[in-house]
């Protein structure tokens, strides 16, 4: 079993969220001020905050279709995003999630990577055996 969480993340803003909202003309799908907690559920204290596009697709899909999904979205909010991102800071967040015994591969492709880049976005991946 395999589950690919995949976002992009705007982050290290100090202006409240609907102006990051209102830049991109999108709503997040997460986020949060630091100083604010994690959730409902927990006293963790958010360190940075963020405002979060997290993809739409099964999370069973390659990560390769959730980027497509992401990119596809922010295509004509390119301009945007980028002066966001160097404003502040921006990355593809991927949390990979299976029970593979073996080695986990995650996959860009060379396109997917250079929009990355032209974004201002930084690739991170976290890996976790379930």
């Amino acid at each position: 079993m395999e589950k690919n969480l995949v976002y992009i993340i705007v982050k290290g803003f100090e202006c409240p969220l609907d102006e990051i909202t209102k830049i991109l003309n999108l709503e997040p799908t997460g986020g949060g001020l630091a100083g604010e907690t994690m959730g409902k559920k927990t006293k963790i204290i958010r360190k940075i905050s963020t405002w979060d596009l997290k993809s739409s697709l099964a999370e069973e899909l390659p990560v390769t279709q959730h980027v497509d999904a992401l990119l596809s979205v922010v295509e004509n909010r390119k301009s945007e995003l980028l002066t966001l991102t160097k404003k502040y800071e921006g990355e593809l967040f991927v949390a990979k999630y299976n029970n593979n015994e073996f080695n986990t591969v995650v996959h860009l492709r060379k396109d997917q990577i250079q929009e990355l880049a032209a974004l201002n976005l930084e690739l991170i991946v976290d890996i976790y055996r379930i």
